[in-house]
C-alpha cells in the first residue's frame, strides 16, 4: 500500500490524487497532508479486490480515528505515528493479500468477433453514456495480423487502419507500424465510438493497448539500433549474473523491468521464473510498474516508474541506454550472453550483397531525398531479394560508418564519406565476435 506524507498538499485535493495515483500504480493509495486540527488528515482510494477499511481497521493502534468503506477511507492521526502507521498497514496487507490482487486484468472486455452489426453495437453504446467512475466504457478485444495500418497524416505519429465503415486508430503508435502490419498475432485492446461524414455512419476504434499473443524474433531493429550509440552510459550499469536475475524475479514483485532483445533469453528467462509476472512483447501494455519480462520494446516506450531496469540481452553499446525513457535514479544491470549475437549472425549479409543495397539506396535517395527507412526496404525487397532484418542489419552497418543518417524516420545519404566496411562496430561485432 503506497502511503505518502506532505504538509504542502491541499487537504480537500488528496481524495482526488490518491484515486489518480492508485489508477496509475494498480496500488491501494493513502495520502496524508496536515489538518486544521493539528493532526494529520489522510485520504484514501484502493483497487478492486482489496478492502481498503480492513486493511485500515487492522492497523488502527495508532489512528486518532478511521472510516469508510471496501474502496475508500478516510483517516487521521499524529504525525509521528506515520511510519509506525506504514509499517502495520502493510503488514497486514501481506498476511491477507498475495501478489495476485497486484495483477492487473480486464473487465469490460468483449470479444469483439462476437459483434455481428458494428455501426448497431456503437450506436447502443452511446445509450450507455454518460461513462465514468462506476461505468467504465466497454472494451473490445481482437486478435489480428497482416492488417494493414497506414500514417494517419504526415508528420504526425498516429496511425490508422481502414476497412469500408470501420476505421481504426493508434496514437503515436508510428514507430510500431510494421509490428501492427507484420503476421505476429496482437491481441488489440480498443474502445468504440460513432463518427458521422457526410450523413453516413462510420465506427472508429481507438486502441488503448496492444498485446503480442505469439511472437517471434521477426524483428531485430531494437537491438541492431542499440550498436549506433557511445559505448559509455551516464547511468553506470553494472553486470549481473543471469541466477541473480532469477533470484530478484523470484523474491520481489514491483518495480523492476526485465528486457530481452532475443526470444530465445525471453523463453529462458520466462521458463525460470515461477512467481506471477507481467509477460509482453514490443509494448508496454500498462504504466503500473509491476515486475515485467518484456521482448523487444522500443527506445520511446516509457519505463520511468521502474526502480530497476535488468537488460538480459546486453545492448551493443551502452550509450543506447541514456536515449531510454528511464528514471533518473534507475538502477540499471546487463547480463552478459550470446544470444543476441547468434541471432545477428543470421542476418548479416555478405560483402557483396551489403554494396549492392548501398547502390539503391542511394539510387533512391538521389530520386526522392525524404523516404523513410521502412518505404526504402519496401522498394527493394523484391529487387534484391532481402528480408527486412537483413535489411536493417545493412542499415545499420552504413549508419556505423557515417555513410547515411538517420533524422526520424528519414533516410539521409552522406555523399563525401567513404569508409570500408570493415571500420563498422557492428560488423566486427556480429563477424568476428
Amino acid at each position: 500500500i503506497i502511503i505518502l506524507y506532505s504538509p504542502k498538499w491541499d487537504e480537500g485535493l488528496i481524495g482526488i490524487a490518491a484515486a489518480k495515483k492508485m489508477q496509475d500504480y494498480n496500488r491501494p493509495v493513502i495520502l496524508l497532508t496536515d489538518a486544521q486540527d493539528g493532526l494529520v488528515k489522510g485520504s484514501g482510494r484502493s483497487i478492486q479486490n482489496v478492502n481498503m477499511f480492513e486493511c485500515v481497521k487492522n492497523a488502527s493502534s495508532k489512528l486518532a480515528r478511521f472510516g469508510g468503506h471496501s474502496q475508500a477511507c478516510g483517516l487521521s492521526l499524529q504525525k509521528d505515528d506515520i511510519d509506525s502507521f506504514r509499517i502495520e498497514i502493510n503488514e497486514y496487507f501481506k498476511s491477507a493479500y498475495d501478489n495476485s490482487v497486484l495483477i492487473e486484468r480486464d473487465e469490460n472486455v468483449f470479444d469483439f468477433s462476437e459483434v455481428k452489426n458494428v455501426i448497431k453495437v456503437t450506436k447502443e453504446l452511446e445509450l450507455l453514456e454518460p461513462y465514468g467512475q462506476g461505468n467504465k466504457k466497454p472494451l473490445f478485444s481482437s486478435v489480428v495480423n497482416n492488417l494493414t495500418f497506414k500514417p494517419m497524416k504526415e508528420g504526425l505519429e498516429h496511425v490508422v487502419y481502414k476497412s469500408g465503415k470501420f476505421q481504426m486508430v493508434g496514437f503515436y503508435l508510428i514507430d510500431k507500424i510494421d509490428i501492427l502490419n507484420s503476421a505476429i498475432d496482437k491481441n488489440l485492446i480498443f474502445n468504440l465510438s460513432l463518427d458521422t461524414y457526410n450523413n453516413v455512419d462510420y465506427t472508429q476504434a481507438i486502441i488503448n493497448e496492444v498485446r503480442c499473443v505469439s511472437f517471434d524474433d521477426n524483428i531485430i531493429s531494437n537491438y541492431v539500433y542499440t550498436s549506433l550509440y557511445p559505448d559509455t552510459s551516464i547511468f553506470h550499469p553494472k553486470e549481473m549474473a543471469i541466477k541473480d536475475a532469477i533470484i530478484l524475479a523470484n523474491n520481489s514483485s514491483y518495480a523492476t523491468a526485465f528486457l530481452c532483445f532475443s526470444k530465445k533469453t525471453y523463453d529462458e528467462f520466462s521458463s525460470q521464473v515461477t512467481k506471477n509476472i507481467v509477460k509482453n512483447a514490443h509494448f508496454i501494455e500498462s504504466p503500473c510498474p509491476n515486475n515485467a519480462i518484456f521482448f523487444d520494446i522500443a527506445l520511446r516506450e516509457d519505463l520511468t516508474k521502474y526502480k530497476n531496469v535488468i537488460f538480459l540481452d546486453k545492448p551493443i553499446s551502452l550509450g543506447y541506454i541514456d536515449e531510454m525513457k528511464l528514471n533518473k535514479d534507475c538502477n540499471v544491470f546487463y547480463v552478459e550472453n550470446s544470444n543476441g549475437k547468434e541471432l545477428l549472425k543470421s542476418y548479416v549479409l555478405p560483402y557483396e550483397k551489403l554494396g549492392k543495397i548501398y547502390i539503391e539506396i542511394a539510387k533512391i535517395l538521389q530520386n526522392k531525398a525524404n523516404t523513410s527507412i521502412y518505404d526504402i526496404f519496401v522498394d527493394i525487397e523484391k529487387t534484391l531479394n532481402v528480408n527486412y532484418n537483413s535489411f536493417i542489419v545493412a542499415i545499420c552497418i552504413f549508419m556505423d560508418l557515417g555513410i547515411f543518417a538517420k533524422e526520424g524516420k528519414f533516410l539521409k545519404i552522406n555523399k563525401n564519406v567513404k569508409n570500408p566496411i570493415n571500420n563498422s562496430h557492428l560488423y566486427k561485432f556480429i563477424v568476428e565476435g
